[in-house]
């Protein structure tokens, strides 16, 4: 089970917001998928990427438990990240 979490910096030429995609995998299968123009303005896109990270965990989670429920349990999953600046900060708290 894994997400693949990502965020473009201010890219909504209208209103600078960022855009925040994610996709959720089980057993190589596209399960969920989300894409959506973030609530708030972030100055970096560390704080983008985290913002993106923050959203796409409850969903994550939401699909672990849900499979937990079920019966499947699929422990641990992972998350696909691309900036170093958030990882960092989602590793060290």
């Amino acid at each position: 089970m894994g997400s693949n979490l990502d965020s473009d910096h201010a890219s909504n030429k209208e209103d600078k917001k960022s855009i925040s995609r994610a996709l959720y995998m089980l057993g190589g299968m596209l399960t969920n998928w989300m894409s959506k123009t973030g609530q708030s303005l972030t100055l970096s896109s560390t704080e983008s990427e985290c913002t993106t990270i923050s959203y796409g965990l409850t969903k994550h989670i939401f699909q672990q438990m849900l499979l937990e429920e079920l019966g499947v349990a699929i422990k641990p999953g992972f998350i696909l990240e691309d900036n170093s600046g958030a990882i960092f900060l989602v590793k060290n708290n």
